[in-house]
């Protein structure tokens, strides 16, 4: 059972807020007038009241990333063809010529270089080296070497022939310059000390003499290991040091007889 209200009997009775005066006039909603086929637009001097802005929030720098960048894959790659683009230009006929030529040349002039200063090879001809070097070997001469070092006694060395400097000799270093050399019935004396030539084979010996000679500075006496069909310092005299342009060092042919020279 509801209570009754009891109001005190000096005061005057007043309604509340939340009753409405019937005479006052309800405002109308938006979506009245536009039903009604009126539009409302909100008065210039209506406060608007924004929301506060949001307050700023610092946020720590993210360390830098570890990560490697992807690779491009080959689908990635451009084809200038698909691409529409002109693909660069082959080299012509003329260039390739160029380029063959170019080096060509440079080969040519390694070997000359190479032939000139360094090593040459050389075909014997004749058998006054015997048994060491036979005719139609082919043999290969050092021609850097005497610029570091002596020439001594025993070497197998190519020159040009005092008697015709267009030709070339091979010999073998018999006596240096100062000493004296003297040939008694096929025995070789330097200095009154009798050489040992082993490599002088019986049936190559030859058994005659040569008188004491003295050699000057800057020559050698040379002779051939085959003494009996030797034209050598017996016959012509002594070779002049600048006509010495080499050694034989090694045979190269016959594949037989490959190796060095002693």
């Amino acid at each position: 059972m509801t209570t009754p209200i009891r109001f005190p009997p000096n005061e005057p009775r007043t309604e509340t807020s939340e009753l409405e005066d019937p005479n006052t006039e309800m405002p109308r909603t938006a979506l009245e007038d536009e039903a009604q086929g009126e539009v409302v637009v909100p008065s210039p001097s209506a406060a608007v009241v924004e929301p506060a802005p949001a307050p700023v929030v610092l946020e720590p720098e993210s360390a830098p990333s570890l990560e490697s960048k992807p690779v491009e894959s080959p689908c990635d790659i451009v084809d200038p063809l698909a691409a529409g683009e002109d693909a660069p230009p082959k080299p012509g006929t003329f260039h390739s010529i160029v380029e063959l030529v170019h080096d060509l040349a440079i080969a040519v002039v390694i070997c000359v270089l190479l032939i000139t200063y360094v090593v040459q090879a050389f075909k014997v001809q004749g058998t006054s080296m015997s048994p060491e070097l036979q005719d139609g070997e082919r043999i290969l001469v050092n021609k850097f070497m005497y610029h570091f070092s002596d020439i001594a006694r025993g070497d197998v060395v190519v020159f040009w022939y005092p008697e015709d400097p267009e030709l070339s000799f091979i010999k073998r270093i018999i006596a240096l310059p100062g000493e004296t050399l003297e040939i008694k019935s096929g025995d070789v004396y330097v200095d009154g000390v009798l050489i040992d030539e082993s490599y002088v084979a019986s049936a190559h010996a030859d058994r005659r003499s040569h008188p004491s000679q003295e050699i000057r500075p800057g020559h050698y006496f040379v002779l051939g290991d085959n003494r009996r069909g030797s034209n050598d310092s017996r016959s012509w005299g002594l070779v002049p040091e600048r006509y010495i342009y080499g050694r034989a060092f090694v045979r190269i042919w016959p594949p037989s007889d490959v190796g060095l020279v002693q």
